[in-house]
């Protein structure tokens, strides 16, 4: 039976989210525990900011039915509905207890929950994902917060992120901040943002220019690092297969994306705690140091830099 779509007039979303962007600027001579704490709190926030969307009343489908398409001119709401094609929204959309046979388009604000899409998704506004299934590639443009979730190609994001248990199947490529918390990424990771990652396996390469505020029991094949100024990185109970260290003057190319930096890193220096790097650590046009405390150890070689053990 074809479910029938009822369009509600809602107040503008400015009277429900009272959230403002935050700062995306991290202060270069804070420590990496408060820039990650900051990481941190700006998820808190993406997840607040998805709780007020949630309580609004919109275009309501309240008993389980099968809809052909989804082609909605605004504000949309769905429940407990199997949508046999595509789903699009010009406005804000929430899904709750939902299957999508194809892609899933939204302009405005996401709310998923309980998801199951067997093609992609695409958000022009913020988005909160949890307890769901992508099939496809999932690419947000505003800040995204996803918790829960499997997305079985790449995952792209735009604004701030937050990934908590989430498994992506495909690379994961960010262009702002972003906090990684007990995820399973099968590919590479590519930032152009500051980085937190915590208990998080990457089985791929990692690749980031900007500043990585935290890394701790984590694991990755190569990490190439470009901090825009002289920093320490920590490294805490993790492993990885090497790293290097470009001077930000520097460019290169990286799952598609080209880095380019403008010559203000001079000195970096990596401290290492109960962390074993299976390879070397290349520090390229700058000046650099490695830190061993607590059985940390480089098996390779420390090429343009110094090694201190504390």
């Amino acid at each position: 039976m074809e479910k029938t779509v009822v369009l509600l007039v809602v107040v503008s979303l400015s009277m429900i989210v009272a959230c403002s962007g935050f700062d995306k600027t991290l202060h270069h001579n804070k420590t990496p525990e408060q820039r990650a704490a900051k990481l941190r709190k700006k998820a808190a926030e993406l997840e607040q900011r998805a709780a007020l969307l949630t309580n609004q009343p919109k275009n309501k489908c309240l008993n389980r039915d099968s809809i052909d398409a989804i082609n909605a001119a605004g504000k949309t709401s769905l429940y407990a509905t199997d949508i046999r094609n595509n789903c699009k929204s010009s406005g804000s959309l929430q899904l709750k207890d939902v299957a999508i046979g194809g892609k899933c388009t939204t302009a405005g604000d996401a709310t998923f929950d309980q998801v199951t899409i067997t093609g992609s998704v695409r958000t022009a506004g913020d988005a909160r994902i949890v307890n769901s299934k992508i099939v496809g590639k999932c690419v947000t443009s505003g800040d995204a917060c996803i918790d829960t979730t499997t997305v079985g190609s790449n995952c792209m994001t735009s604004g701030d992120a937050s990934l908590k248990n989430v498994t992506v199947a495909g690379n994961v490529t960010a262009s702002g901040q972003i906090v990684l918390r007990d995820c399973q990424l099968q590919q590479a990771v590519a930032v152009s943002g500051s980085a937190s990652m915590v208990n998080t396996k990457i089985s791929g390469d990692v690749s980031l220019t900007g500043k990585l505020a935290q890394f701790e029991h984590c694991s990755c094949k190569a990490l190439t690092l470009c901090p825009r100024n002289n920093s320490k990185t920590l490294f805490k109970s993790s492993s990885l297969a090497n790293i290097t260290v470009h001077n930000h003057g520097s460019s290169w190319t990286f799952c598609g994306f080209t880095f380019k930096s403008d010559n203000r890193c001079k000195r970096a220096t990596i401290e290492l705690d109960a962390t074993t790097i299976y390879g070397d650590v290349l520090f390229k046009e700058l000046t650099g140091t490695v830190v061993l405390r607590n059985g940390a150890q480089v098996t390779g070689q420390v090429i343009g830099g110094h090694l201190v053990k504390e």
